[in-house]
């Protein structure tokens, strides 16, 4: 695992603006992340990159059209910098995970809606950066 993965962590949403600094130590999420990269390699045969075609500072966007559940997954793991998920926010809002949702940052988005919250959000973090 590259040095940089230590350093890629986040802080769960501001329950009032969804709105948080683009990088903040936290346990949680370096736990997570860990774990997240441990089980990247086990199931995914992942291996860190020492370069990524992605800049590592300033803003980005990438693009996916996943095809399983793991696609994320391996983009967090090999991604080398914090990275925020648009996510349906039916999914998001599962109890029981919702938590590990929240520890990453991801964005809910109310799919078949114009949602202006959360196209807000990512441009506000895109901004940040």
């Amino acid at each position: 695992m590259g040095k940089h993965h230590l350093e890629a962590t986040h802080l769960p949403f501001s329950p009032r603006t969804l709105s948080v600094p683009a990088k903040q130590q936290g346990l949680v999420n370096h736990l997570l992340n860990r774990l997240n990269t441990w089980v990247c390699r086990l199931m995914y045969r992942v291996k860190s990159f020492e370069e990524w075609p992605l800049p590592s500072e300033g803003p980005a966007l990438i693009v996916c059209d996943h095809t399983s559940l793991g696609d994320p997954m391996v983009v967090l793991a090999t991604a080398g910098r914090p990275v925020r998920f648009l996510m349906a926010e039916e999914i998001y809002s599962q109890r029981h995970i919702r938590w590990a949702f929240q520890v990453i940052r991801c964005i809910p988005v109310k799919r078949g809606k114009r949602d202006i919250r959360a196209i807000r959000t990512m441009l506000d973090g895109l901004a940040a950066q």
